[in-house]
């Protein structure tokens, strides 16, 4: 996105086209395309987490569990379920910071447990599988990872072993391979 508009290039980037515009003085921060189906796409904006079922199209405001702030907020799609989503908002209160949606962001889950309780998760990425497990990192000096799935209470501290000076304050993209 830039400024308002959503932007879509369906020739490798040659050229684009304006997908949808979000409204004067609203900013497209972050957006995900669902795997499973390229029709879903999520967007967070300054103003709200917005959907769309139909690549564009027609695009529906998400109600959220709590006031939206959008500064270092996320969006993470299971690769195999355009349903599951999970959303951060690093500027969000101590203890509403990541949430799990399992049917397309109808309702919400709120999922920081004890362990993000203050901590400014601003970067979300999903592990494919039937367990959907999640990492959640940190936008603070030194970057945290931390890791769960459905079969754990809370999250775990999976920093061990990365650079004490990880930064991920652009981003952050893990790599994992073999189930590990």
């Amino acid at each position: 996105g830039k400024d308002s508009i959503l932007w879509k290039s369906s020739n490798l980037g040659s050229s684009y086209t304006s997908l949808h515009n979000f409204g004067n003085g609203n900013k497209v921060w972050r957006f995900e395309i669902a795997r499973s189906n390229p029709s879903v796409l999520y967007v967070c904006a300054t103003n709200g987490v917005y959907k769309t079922m139909d690549a564009g199209a027609t695009w529906g405001k998400l109600t959220l569990p709590v006031s939206w702030l959008y500064y270092n907020s996320d969006l993470a799609v299971n690769p195999l379920n355009e349903n599951e989503v999970y959303l951060c908002m690093a500027s969000g209160a101590a203890a509403n910071k990541v949430f799990r949606s399992i049917n397309g962001g109808s309702s919400w889950t709120n999922i920081t447990g004890t362990i993000l309780n203050n901590k400014k998760v601003a970067f979300l990425q999903l592990q494919g599988g039937t367990r959907s497990g999640v990492y959640a990192i940190t936008n603070s000096r030194p970057s945290k990872v931390y890791y769960k799935d459905t079969t754990m209470s809370d999250w775990t501290d999976f920093s061990t072993g990365l650079p004490e000076s990880l930064q991920a304050r652009v981003g952050a993209l893990l790599f994992y391979r073999d189930s590990k």
